[in-house]
């Protein structure tokens, strides 16, 4: 049995990782269960990921416009059909997701990523490189 991905704070489920066939197993943008999301990763300059609760609408059979409390739009698709699709039949499911993403925005759409811990200031010079001298040869 696979443990769950983690659990929907909006109903409470436990939500299993995606069986993604090919692939094996992936992550879940959303619980299948209510369509519920948290927004975590995806953001514009104006709405920043905030953990807020994402409150889904159907916007088709197939798709989902969840909608965060603090503004930000998001165009998903139910992810157990985009499992079963082609890897290039997702591909353009995706892109079309992102631009739709872009377009309900009205923003270009980032991804926050984490800083690295020297990107403010360059990395340690480790202890052993302090005790070195250069050596210059000479030319004979």
């Amino acid at each position: 049995m696979i443990p769950a991905q983690f659990t929907c704070e909006h109903c409470g489920q436990p939500v299993p990782w995606m069986d993604a066939g090919l692939y094996h197993y992936e992550h879940r943008n959303h619980c299948p269960y209510c369509l519920y999301s948290k927004h975590i990763l995806f953001g514009t300059a104006q709405h920043p990921p905030c953990d807020g609760l994402m409150h889904p609408t159907p916007a088709g059979s197939l798709s989902i416009t969840q909608e965060c409390g603090c503004g930000f739009r998001w165009a998903t698709y139910l992810e157990d059909w985009w499992a079963k699709l082609d890897p290039e039949t997702q591909t353009e499911t995706s892109n079309t997701a992102w631009t739709e993403t872009e377009r309900l925005n009205e923003t270009p759409t980032t991804i926050y990523t984490a800083k690295p811990l020297y990107a403010t200031q360059p990395p340690p010079i480790p202890p052993q490189a302090l005790h070195t001298r250069t050596r210059v040869k000479s030319r004979p």
